[in-house]
């Protein structure tokens, strides 16, 4: 067959797959749901991904946090959000948040 003459393909993936491909995923490499700055996360592990602080007015050295998601999971056709709408919904927890290690929140 040539690449010149028009064909047709399709390909198709259930909703269940590509959840069970987000959780093995993010099940293996748990650092890409953990974010903290070198207070909270001082390098990369297989567990947490380390990122430079914040800088901000008035706070030497930077905003010093670390936030946590869960595994995220996908919904092709909501029944309460309309025909055709993909979503993808993850739930964010603040673990940690301080200025220069003295404000904690």
């Amino acid at each position: 067959m040539s690449l010149t003459q028009a064909e047709e393909v399709f390909a198709s993936i259930d909703q269940a797959g590509v959840n069970d491909l987000l959780k093995a995923f993010f099940t293996a490499r748990s650092r890409y749901l953990t974010y903290g700055t070198p207070l909270f996360v001082p390098t990369t592990t297989t567990s947490a991904t380390a990122i430079p602080a914040l800088s901000f007015p008035g706070i030497l050295g930077g905003l010093e946090f670390e936030v946590s998601f869960a595994i995220p999971s996908v919904d092709i056709n909501p029944d309460d959000s309309g025909v055709g709408l993909r979503v993808i919904r993850t739930e964010g927890l603040d673990r940690e948040l301080c200025s220069d290690g003295s404000f904690w929140l």
